[in-house]
């Protein structure tokens, strides 16, 4: 038993799926922002694809006894694979175009974020009462997908529209104040709606999105700086390496061409031996 177990684990930690798929720095040169880029979004491709599916696959459960989530489940099985396909041709055509790879870049933020809002408003005219906050919380779940990003000027964009888009959704889907008796006069608006519960629940939400956001923008921001210390390490080290390469070659090179070869000669061959072989450890 205990060797079907080891057996076991020597395969999954030999297992290179998650390396080669979910892995942000897996085979690239971390120094070469296009290449980076490149690589987060083929791993983010991969992530919205197994969420749109995980999406599917629970409503087509969910969609089981009640009739109004059944069309929701049949449209977004072909969405997940036209997007995907798409996707794939926009990112890997040219893994070394930065436009190309920047466009996709904002074309799964976006998504991701619409499709989380397409959901919300499904499930909160759905009868399921259980359901309607569930799209909410998928909100901050596709927030977080972006942050994976680590672009504060994406971020910047995207929770500037998330702050409209929600803002817009809490006063037209969370609560119907436009269909709302007090929505046709101005004054009446403003003496009922400030002291209304729905008021207070609206604020909170933005507060706690806010909250949130900003807690992704400063986990970017700190991801950024590591990121940036890590390069300026990496281009210092090849930088000392092609120096110190270069020096070798010559001192060798000079060694080398000597026609008549003393004692004294290699005593010093020797003693650079045994320089390089200290210096390269």
């Amino acid at each position: 038993m205990s060797k079907v177990k080891n057996k076991l684990q020597e395969k999954i930690k030999d297992n290179k799926f998650f390396i080669n798929n979910f892995g942000f720095e897996s085979g690239i040169d971390i120094a070469n922002d296009t290449q980076m880029l490149y690589r987060k979004n083929y791993v983010i491709k991969n992530i919205v694809f197994i969420s749109n599916l995980i999406y599917s696959i629970v409503f087509s459960l969910l969609s089981i006894g009640h009739s109004n989530n059944w069309l929701l489940s049949v449209l977004l099985f072909p969405i997940t694979f036209v997007l995907n396909s798409t996707l794939k041709k926009l990112i890997n055509k040219n893994p070394e175009d930065n436009m190309r790879q920047t466009i996709a870049m904002y074309t799964m933020s976006f998504y991701m974020f619409l499709s989380t809002l397409i959901i919300y408003i499904k499930l909160k005219n759905g009868d399921a009462v259980y359901l309607q906050e569930i799209g909410y919380i998928l909100i901050y779940y596709s927030l977080a997908i972006c942050a994976f990003y680590q672009d504060k000027k994406m971020l910047k964009n995207i929770f500037l529209w998330v702050l409209i888009l929600i803002t817009i959704l809490h006063f037209t889907v969370t609560y119907s104040l436009i269909t709302d008796d007090m929505a046709t006069d101005v004054s009446i608006f403003f003496k009922t709606f400030f002291t209304s519960d729905a008021f207070k629940d609206i604020l909170l939400r933005t507060i706690l999105l806010s909250m949130f956001m900003l807690v992704l923008y400063i986990s970017v921001s700190m991801a950024n700086y590591m990121q940036d210390e890590r390069r300026k390490e990496l281009t210092k080290r090849r930088k000392v390496q092609e120096d110190f390469t270069k020096v070798i070659t010559e001192i060798f090179e000079v060694s080398l061409n000597k026609k008549n070869v003393t004692q004294s000669d290699i005593e010093e061959a020797n003693i650079l031996a045994s320089m390089s072989k200290k210096l390269s450890s």
